[in-house]
């Protein structure tokens, strides 16, 4: 959940997006300097102003890939900023080009090719150094991934991206004094709250469930960025069921559930059930439990409330099928292969895999 699990891809530096629009440009070098929502929404009133801000559309998407929330939003404005290729500058074009390629075709070796041709314009571009590295990151070449992590430090160490990156990717080769070298040096920089999720992610792969925790939990109760504490509650019920703290994933779960449903983020709230839904049944040998919380949740989610490819069929038919529910599993399975475009389910192939087996 949250950043916790995900690289973080980068947006264009404001010098480098075309727009006809003065009002537009202005929005969104507004937006370049807030975070969350507020951002978000000043990324929307670009495009009210300039339906073509190819630009501004891409940052719609990467807001959403960052947070791992809502992929048809995603999948929508990486494609409107792809279509609207056209109108951009050459650089603008590879670099929606890319994200299009690696985010909604899921067709990683074409986005490199972009980003090739990027650094081949200027060594120095940012989001392509960033966005590289994300994606040999998401084909495991960590190696390569972990070069270009080096890079982004120094073409610009006060950006979050180059250690964060750098800390989840070196957890990847198993290089844990590296990883917490550049964790120290990335909470030096920018401070504990910004770093708690990766700190949290760097104790937990290192099977130090407590400090895990810990970490998650001041970072609550410093209440700094409370539109965050729905994902990190999340994790921190993944944490306590781990330790067999049963009772402590239940409040956890809860808290973030409800404070997701007062967000109106279904798909994140429907999420969070299913996982909740895992500890009834695989640990607590709870099936009916289990089962009866899938479908209050989907009393209160609907999936046909949902876009197709906002529905969370994959883990349904997952949990489902562990529950001896194979028949509503079959289903679910059948009904993503019918909904769900054959170029987004090849990035949803791990899950939809286990779900499957």
């Amino acid at each position: 959940m949250g950043e916790s699990f995900k690289t973080i891809r980068a947006n264009p530096a404001l010098a480098k997006v075309t727009t006809t629009d003065l009002e537009a440009l202005r929005l969104f070098s507004q937006a370049r300097r807030e975070r969350g929502g507020r951002a978000l929404t000043l990324y929307e009133q670009a495009i009210a102003r300039d339906s073509t801000f190819a630009m501004a559309w891409r940052s719609i998407g990467i807001f959403y890939r960052n947070r791992s929330v809502e992929p048809a939003k995603m999948i929508e404005a990486l494609t409107r900023a792809y279509e609207y290729g056209d109108r951009l500058t050459e650089r603008e074009r590879r670099l929606a080009a890319a994200d299009y390629y690696s985010l909604a075709t899921f067709e990683l070796r074409k986005a490199l090719l972009e980003y090739e041709a990027l650094l081949q314009l200027d060594p120095d571009d940012y989001p392509a150094t960033v966005n590289m590295g994300v994606t040999y990151s998401e084909l495991r070449e960590f190696e390569r991934a972990a070069e270009l992590d080096n890079r982004l430090r120094e073409l610009n160490p006060d950006i979050y991206n180059g250690y964060f990156n750098g800390v989840v990717g070196r957890i990847s080769l198993g290089s844990f004094d590296e990883a917490r070298a550049i964790l120290d040096s990335a909470t030096a920089r920018f401070g504990e709250d910004r770093t708690a999720s990766a700190a949290s992610f760097l104790e937990s792969s290192q099977g130090n469930l407590d400090e895990a925790e810990r970490i998650l939990l001041a970072r609550i109760e410093r209440g700094t960025g409370s539109g965050g504490n729905p994902f990190l509650r999340g994790d921190l019920a993944a944490l306590s069921a781990a330790q067999g703290r049963l009772a402590d994933s239940e409040e956890h779960s809860e808290l973030a559930i409800s404070e997701l449903i007062e967000f109106d983020a279904a798909v994140e709230a429907l999420e969070d059930e299913i996982q909740a839904a895992w500890v009834d049944v695989a640990v607590r040998e709870r099936t009916e439990v289990g089962v009866e919380r899938i479908d209050r949740a989907l009393e209160r989610h609907a999936l046909d409330s949902l876009t197709p490819l906002d529905r969370p069929y994959a883990q349904l038919a997952e949990i489902l099928a562990r529950a001896g529910e194979t028949d509503r599993a079959t289903a679910l399975l059948t009904e993503l292969h019918e909904v769900v475009p054959a170029e987004v389910l090849r990035g949803m192939e791990p899950s939809v895999l286990r779900a499957e087996a």
